[in-house]
């Protein structure tokens, strides 16, 4: 999968890149999540872990929910 075909499913889910930093490595926010979510910064990214990436970002927000 490419990077920004994750990036754009994962902007469709609610997560926003988080400014600065730096590395190999971006990271995204979500307003119903703690906690923040860290992408690979390549060009081509392997099924499987785009995969894990997208299911962890749904159980991020998931986790938050019914909490307040």
């Amino acid at each position: 999968m490419k990077k920004r075909d994750l990036i754009r499913e994962l902007a469709r889910l609610g997560w926003t890149p988080k400014s600065g930093g730096k590395g190999s490595h971006m990271k995204f926010t979500h307003q119903r999540a703690i906690r923040t979510l860290t992408v690979p910064d390549r060009t081509e990214i392997g099924k499987g872990l785009a995969h894990a990436i997208l299911k962890q970002a749904e159980a991020y927000v998931d986790e938050n929910e019914g909490r307040d």
